[in-house]
């Protein structure tokens, strides 16, 4: 996993939901690890020693953790799942009903959160009421095929120009869709222009932790978020 504001999720306390967690360890510099090598003296005594002994499990992981930061553009690239997660759709399979965010979570050892025997059928999107007003933007480097190095889908409720409601979801920023709620709270309530949209792209990155190669991404983010809000 590479390229991230967000590292890794976890579920939160909202039922279905997920919000980005961040092991600051992962940044912190650690020296490679040196193999050892025995000495001829030793080697020469049998053919059944190695010249390079393997490394123990606790050395495997310290290398391991070293390796995140190789410069990738974007993970998480799909936008059909960034646009799920923002219109509150629901998966449904031969086995249950997921909600999109749930859906969509990756991890180091599960690329989908469906069973080996378990098929999508339905995907589910609820009606968009009167006043809403809904966008995706994606920057990237070749239109129109390219993944997005940043992405934002939003919906957005509107009343006599007060948002009464919204989701927004980040895309490319971690390794499953990231619902940035903080930017949602920030415009609830309030009128749509400059302030409050202003506002709601600095919270949206506000838990950000961007890799040294990647923090550019701040900015793109910042920018898609308020974006989207006043488009």
């Amino acid at each position: 996993m590479v390229s991230c504001l967000f590292k890794g999720s976890q579920p939160s306390a909202k039922a279905g939901g997920v919000e980005p967690i961040f092991r600051i360890a992962s940044l912190e510099a650690a020296p490679r690890i040196r193999i050892p090598v025995l000495p001829i003296s030793e080697r020469i005594k049998s053919m059944d020693v190695e010249d390079t002994p393997s490394l123990g499990l606790r050395e495997i992981e310290t290398e391991a953790s070293r390796c995140f930061n190789c410069g990738c553009l974007a993970v998480s690239p799909s936008d059909i799942g960034i646009a799920l997660t923002a219109l509150d759709a629901n998966i449904v399979t031969t086995k249950r009903t997921l909600d999109a965010q749930s859906f969509f979570i990756a991890s180091a050892t599960r690329s989908t959160a469906l069973d080996a025997d378990e098929l999508v059928t339905e995907i589910q999107i609820p009606k968009p009421k009167d006043g809403v007003r809904q966008t995706y933007l994606k920057f990237s480097l070749r239109h129109p095929i390219d993944f997005g190095i940043v992405s934002v889908a939003s919906v957005i409720a509107l009343e006599e120009g007060i948002c009464t409601d919204a989701r927004i979801a980040l895309g490319a920023v971690a390794p499953s869709p990231v619902r940035a709620e903080k930017a949602e709270e920030a415009i609830k309530g309030r009128p749509i222009d400059q302030n409050s949209a202003s506002e709601a792209a600095e919270q949206a990155v506000a838990a950000a932790h961007p890799l040294s190669m990647n923090a550019y991404k701040i900015e793109i983010a910042k920018t898609l978020v308020k974006r989207a809000i006043l488009d």
